[in-house]
């Protein structure tokens, strides 16, 4: 992979002026607009066009700069440490962690054989699906791959996390010719198979993108190596100076302030603001902008969290997304949708409570929790935005969204509710399949799963509390 020194001319800014385990998200392509792209302005390792300051900043980080300390929950089987559980920014450090327990070992035996792609041009890469009777991966979605570093990271391998940023990085959008532009710097949401050949899909979404910021901005915390942060820095550069600037290309009718959804290789943007994924993972922008000194990442994520905050209601419930509509419209709060009529997804809502954690909204993630209505640890997919309970029509059509356990257990750890966890933990335990594997979504009634599909992101947040920082 070439080195860039990634020069986006950010400006400055004045204050006040940052998952889904099923399978892809669905997008309606009815409202995918586009406008002529500005002239974005990267410069090669030579240093044409960079400003002097910034290249010998970035000479400096390279070289072994101011780096920022990390560290974080691991869990032995799904139990965070003593010292964890304050409701603040709490970290461990890796040398005081315990052996992981049987549930966290099971699982890392099934990663190892089933998770990680063997072969093909995706090869060292996630597989999104692994189903156990036909012994097959399915469906490469390269921010798995970030999220395994985090994985390791917190397990203390290092040196595993670096093989998994090693797979990611030549899927970087390097092309910046014509629509590509839009999608400069940014990873691929999904890659296309075909037998062991796999290319770039067509999608970059935002919130995969803040994931892969996070897991490269982290590992060069650990490793100094600069090829990390040179990726992390052109991926967040994308997200703040292209996917936060819908008002400049026409899409909005003002600054929203946080990343659009999505942006297609053909340089077409949907305009809608997630509030799940992205609001989970902003922070990473505020971990880049200190890593470089670059202030224009920490404002994004401090504009984007603030948006973000406009999705809750008052019960707690967080809104799916903001449509500003097309032509678009100035902001107007009736523009919050849930996912569907009068529902909301579990893992979204959960990820947007521990995005509040994340950015020392501890209230906002408390009204949160005494708004949902988990199960006895589980959380069924489906949520009712006014009970905080399932959405289901019918008790028969009910199921849980696995991975949704392991966040619960997660906020329940910032909230300071270290009994509470306990309950989460047991399910996961009672639904971990022999194989060490998880599947997906589990009935309620029928006590099986609701395909025969195993997911690695769900045994990821069973196993490990990828939400904490230090």
């Amino acid at each position: 992979m070439a080195l860039f020194v990634w020069e986006w001319h950010l400006r400055p800014r004045r204050r006040g002026a940052e998952g889904c385990s099923r399978g892809p998200r669905s997008v309606s392509f009815s409202t995918v607009y586009s406008k002529p792209s500005p002239d974005l302005k990267p410069v090669d390792a030579s240093g044409n066009r960079a400003r002097p300051d910034r290249r010998t900043f970035l000479a400096g980080v390279a070289t072994g700069g101011a780096i920022v300390g990390t560290g974080g929950w691991l869990l032995r089987d799904g139990i965070a440490p003593a010292s964890a559980g304050a409701a603040s920014s709490a970290s461990v450090d890796f040398s005081s962690l315990k052996t992981p327990g049987p549930m966290s070992e099971r699982f890392y035996r099934w990663f190892d054989r089933h998770a990680v792609v063997s072969e093909g041009t995706a090869k060292g890469l996630i597989w999104n699906f692994y189903e156990p009777s036909r012994k097959l991966g399915t469906w490469v979605y390269p921010m798995l791959s970030a999220k395994a570093v985090l994985w390791f990271i917190k397990r203390g391998d290092v040196n595993r996390a670096r093989v998994f940023a090693e797979a990611l990085l030549p899927w970087q959008q390097m092309k910046q010719d014509g629509p590509l532009a839009r999608s400069y710097g940014a990873f691929p949401s999904k890659l296309e198979q075909s037998g062991d050949v796999f290319t770039a899909g067509t999608a970059y979404y935002a919130g995969d993108n803040l994931v892969v910021v996070e897991a490269l901005s982290r590992l060069y915390q650990l490793t100094k190596d600069f090829r990390y942060l040179n990726a992390a820095i052109g991926t967040g550069s994308w997200l703040v100076e292209v996917m936060s600037q819908g008002h400049k290309y026409g899409v909005w009718s003002e600054d929203l302030g946080a990343p659009m959804f999505l942006v297609t290789a053909k340089g077409d943007f949907v305009n809608h603001v997630h509030c799940q994924v992205e609001a989970l993972w902003i922070r990473s922008l505020e971990l880049l902008g200190g890593l470089t000194g670059e202030a224009a990442y920490t404002r994004q994520a401090a504009k984007a969290y603030e948006f973000y905050r406009k999705g809750q209601l008052p019960s707690g419930a967080y809104w799916d997304h903001y449509d500003p509509g097309y032509p678009p419209k100035p902001y107007n709060a009736s523009n919050w949708k849930p996912y569907s009529p009068g529902k909301v997804i579990s893992d979204n809502v959960l990820r947007a409570a521990l995005g509040a954690c994340r950015m020392d909204d501890i209230d906002s993630a408390r009204k949160f929790y005494s708004w949902l209505k988990p199960e006895n640890g589980a959380v069924p997919a489906y949520l009712n935005v006014e009970s905080g309970s399932s959405g289901f029509v019918t008790v028969d059509d009910i199921y849980y969204d696995v991975v949704s356990c392991g966040l619960l257990r997660s906020l329940q750890q910032w909230l300071g509710k270290s009994a509470a966890t306990k309950i989460p933990i047991q399910y996961l335990k009672n639904v971990q399949a022999k194989d060490g594997g998880w599947y997906w979504g589990w009935k309620r009634e029928a006590g099986e799963p609701v395909t025969k599909e195993q997911a690695a992101i769900v045994g990821m947040w069973a196993t490990a509390d990828l939400s904490s920082y230090s």
